[in-house]
């Protein structure tokens, strides 16, 4: 019997300490445009524009800006996590959109967390949260029109923030950031309502988990540790 309860609380000691690793692809959620020579206005379009038509080369404030386009996308990742775990680590965090050009190319993007909660539904840019005094999550230099992924650290960390405080995901802000401008010439990324078939924005990633013990598989694992103490100094003697 004792060999039993030692093979078992063994066991479940192993199997708290065993992570357990899977690669996670969510689509969008939710996407939505704003642009501020519409400030009133709710965008339910096929596509999204990012893009910037004046203002200072430096000024990295979407509202102090003429002629502003950002896309807004959230991600659902309420049930990424399996039951009974936890999340512990995010790596290799991409962003996947497919983008093309309404002239032509003459963006630079950066990529920041939203500052607030939003809906597509009622989403302008008069009512947008922002991302005011947040640091990009990405930054990219001129996009390719065709299916575009970029990565970082800092959206590895966003990710594992949003998997372990659900109520701050309030999601992304794609922003225009290049220098040069053109009047009227924006990126185009297919939103979900897009029916060309293109992709859809999509955020993957890999995530490690670690179990969550109950009460009493603590107690368990806690006599098997006892157990492995006690084995070991009777070998030893």
């Amino acid at each position: 019997m004792k060999k039993l309860v030692f093979a078992l609380s063994t066991a479940v000691v192993l199997w708290l300490a065993a992570p357990s690793h899977a690669t996670i692809i969510v689509p969008v959620s939710s996407d939505a445009n704003t642009d501020s020579r519409s400030p009133n206005t709710v965008f339910d379009l096929e596509r999204l524009e990012v893009g910037l038509s004046g203002g200072e080369p430096d000024d990295m404030n979407a509202k102090d800006i003429i002629g502003c386009q950002d896309a807004y996308l959230w991600f659902d990742l309420s049930a990424v996590t399996p039951i009974g775990q936890i999340p512990t680590s995010v790596s290799n965090a991409s962003l996947s959109f497919f983008q093309t050009n309404s002239l032509i190319n003459v963006h630079s993007i950066a990529v920041y967390a939203a500052v607030g909660p939003w809906s597509e539904a009622t989403l302008t840019f008069n009512n947008a949260p922002g991302y005011e005094g947040s640091l990009p999550l990405l930054s990219a230099g001129q996009w390719i029109t065709g299916l575009n992924t970029y990565s970082s650290a800092e959206l590895n960390a966003a990710v594992l923030s949003w998997l372990k405080e659900p109520d701050h995901n309030y999601g992304i802000v794609i922003h225009a950031t290049s220098t040069h401008w053109e009047i009227d010439r924006s990126d185009w990324i297919f939103s979900k309502n897009n029916t060309w078939g293109q992709p859809v924005p999509t955020l993957s990633f890999d995530l490690t988990t670690s179990a969550v013990p109950e009460p009493s598989t603590l107690l368990l694992a806690g006599a098997g540790l006892v157990g492995l103490v006690c084995f070991r100094r009777r070998s030893s003697t």
